[in-house]
């Protein structure tokens, strides 16, 4: 049975604006189970934490998707 959707939930991300060791895991998971099934959509959830906001400008799904098209640029 395949997914329809695989969704990877945010984790606050680093004042660099990337994403932390745990997020990291959870996204190099996210693209595992993405080449396992490509037909599968991915969501990535996160927003932007009060308690860094003037050290972090993106939102954590940001970080995410900037960390995923720069592993998977094409």
């Amino acid at each position: 049975m395949k997914p329809d959707v695989i969704i990877c939930l945010g984790k606050m991300i680093c004042p660099n604006n990337k994403p932390d060791w745990v997020l990291l895991s959870r996204l190099d998971k996210t693209l595992e189970l993405a080449d396992h099934f490509p037909t599968s959509k991915v969501i990535l959830s996160g927003g932007k934490s009060h308690l860094l906001s003037e050290e972090i400008s993106i939102t954590e799904a940001d970080s995410m998707k900037n960390y995923i098209v720069s592993t998977r640029p094409d």
